[in-house]
């Protein structure tokens, strides 16, 4: 089922030890930094990710549609604790985050992370946990 939406729940649920959270990448952007450019978002997230990784210890797997957004090349760089990953450019960020999440969930505590209700009610059929995106936006120090 889905968790408890407060940010709370989401902080506790950065704390759980070997948590793996998969994070629907431009989702969470757009809800932040909608007038930033897709690489500035994109490098906005992973720095915050790569702080909360850090004070938590949680993993982040983040996944982005495609690798040319934004008229720039991806630029990423490697963080301790944060995976970014783009799909090819004819399969969705949903569908990736979706496998992924439930794939790691074979041996890892996992979440996943999205206000797209599609990827949320599919990380729950595939029995993975959820939160929005501004429930992590909130919980990230």
């Amino acid at each position: 089922g889905l968790l408890d939406d407060s940010v709370d729940a989401a902080r506790s649920v950065l704390t759980v030890p070997g948590i793996v959270v998969v994070v629907d990448g431009y989702n969470v952007t757009k809800s932040r930094w909608p007038d930033a450019d897709p690489v500035d978002q994109r490098e906005r997230l992973q720095q915050a990710l790569a702080d909360a990784s850090a004070v938590t210890g949680a993993r982040f797997e983040v996944v982005y549609d495609g690798t040319g957004a934004g008229g720039r090349p991806a630029r990423v760089v490697p963080s301790m604790g944060v995976h970014v990953r783009f799909t090819p450019e004819s399969v969705e960020a949903d569908d990736v985050v979706m496998d992924l999440a439930a794939a790691l969930a074979a041996d890892h505590p996992v979440v996943g992370v999205s206000s797209d209700r599609r990827v949320r009610d599919g990380l729950t059929d595939r029995g993975v946990r959820c939160l929005a995106s501004a429930q992590l936006l909130a919980a990230l120090p």
